[in-house]
C-alpha cells in the first residue's frame, strides 16, 4: 500500500508539469489571435479619437490641423444633433421594445397548435416588415428549443394556455430576449448613421 502511495506522490509534480506545460503551448497558440485582434481593435479606436479633435480633410483622408475640442463644441450646438438624437431616442424607447413583443407574440401564436398556423408562419416570416420577421425567427427556434417535458408538467398541473406561456414560457425565454433586444438595440442605433 506505502509503495502504491509514494508513485502516485512522485507521479503528481510530473502530471502538474504535463498541465503547466500543456498550458503553455494552448496559450502560446491562442496569443497571436489575440495581439493580432487586439491591434486591429485598437487602432480603429485611436484614429477616430485622432481625427476627432482634428480637421479632417478629405483630399488625404487623414487628420489635418488639431482644433482642440472645436468638433465637439460644434456638434454641440448643432441643433441637428439634438433633434437627431430625440429621434433616435424615441425609435430605441417605442418602436424597439414594440418590435420585440411583436416579434414574440407572433412566435407564440405560430407555435401554438391550430389549422392554418402554416401559412401564417410563411406571410410572418416574408421579409416586409424589415426586423420584425427577424425576431420572429429567433423567438420561434427558441420556442421549439424549449425543453417539452416542462409543458406538458404545467399541462397536468392544470395550466392554460395564457397560463403556461407567462409561467413557464417566458421565463425560460428571458436569456433569448434579452439578446435579441441587445442585438435589434445595436442595429437600432446604427439606423441614423451617417
Amino acid at each position: 500500500m506505502s509503495t502504491e502511495l509514494a508513485k502516485e506522490t512522485r507521479a503528481a509534480p510530473t502530471r502538474r508539469r504535463g498541465r503547466t506545460g500543456d498550458l503553455l503551448v494552448r496559450w502560446s497558440f491562442m496569443v497571436p489571435a489575440i495581439l493580432l485582434l487586439a491591434v486591429m481593435l485598437a487602432y480603429p479606436i485611436f484614429y477616430t479619437i485622432d481625427i476627432s479633435f482634428s480637421r479632417f480633410d478629405l483630399s488625404s483622408f487623414g487628420a489635418g490641423e488639431w482644433v482642440g475640442w472645436e468638433n465637439y463644441i460644434e456638434v454641440m450646438d448643432d441643433y441637428r444633433f439634438w433633434e437627431s438624437l430625440r429621434v433616435t431616442m424615441v425609435y430605441l424607447v417605442i418602436a424597439l421594445p414594440l418590435q420585440v413583443v411583436l416579434g414574440f407574440g407572433i412566435a407564440f401564436l405560430i407555435n401554438a397548435e391550430w389549422a392554418g398556423r402554416g401559412l401564417i408562419r410563411a406571410l410572418f416570416i416574408i421579409d416586409t416588415w424589415r426586423w420584425t420577421p427577424f425576431i420572429v425567427l429567433i423567438a420561434t427556434a427558441a420556442l421549439l428549443a424549449l425543453p417539452k417535458d416542462v409543458f406538458e408538467a404545467a399541462k397536468i398541473d392544470g395550466a392554460n394556455w395564457w397560463s403556461t406561456l407567462w409561467s413557464v414560457a417566458v421565463p425560460l425565454l428571458v436569456p433569448v430576449i434579452a439578446a435579441t433586444f441587445v442585438i435589434r438595440w445595436l442595429g437600432a442605433v446604427k439606423m441614423f448613421d451617417i
